[in-house]
């Protein structure tokens, strides 16, 4: 099912296409494993992002809204600071066995702007 939906959505094909390590768990979650982050010591780490996905017809998906879960601590800049903008906050996330290497403990929320203005 999987490379069906793959073969459908540019954005997943993308993805594979680049390398990135994508499921789809049966939780109609996307997972990308092995995203690069540094922590606050900023030493190297290796995170997940996850993300919900619907569907919009037995091919297509679309992402449910504009968070992101995080597996992985919260994501630091190069000079260790805190990456900036990043709203959300601790969330648990359960996912299907065939992920449960991931943890998902925090939400990312970065609404687009049109105008100044938040949408969705």
């Amino acid at each position: 099912m999987f490379q069906r939906l793959v073969s459908h959505n540019d954005d997943l094909a993308r993805l594979i296409d680049k390398g990135y390590a994508v499921a789809l768990d049966v939780s109609n979650h996307l997972v990308v494993r092995d995203i690069p982050y540094l922590d606050s010591a900023r030493d190297l780490q290796w995170g997940a992002i996850v993300a919900k996905l619907v569907f919009t017809d037995q091919d297509h998906v679309k992402q449910d809204d504009h968070q992101i879960y995080f597996a992985g601590s919260p994501p630091h800049q190069l000079d260790g600071t805190a990456i900036a903008n990043l709203a959300g906050g601790p969330i648990t996330i359960q996912l299907s066995p065939a992920c449960a290497d991931i943890t998902v403990e925090r939400s990312f929320s970065n609404k687009p702007r049109v105008n100044g203005t938040p949408t969705g």
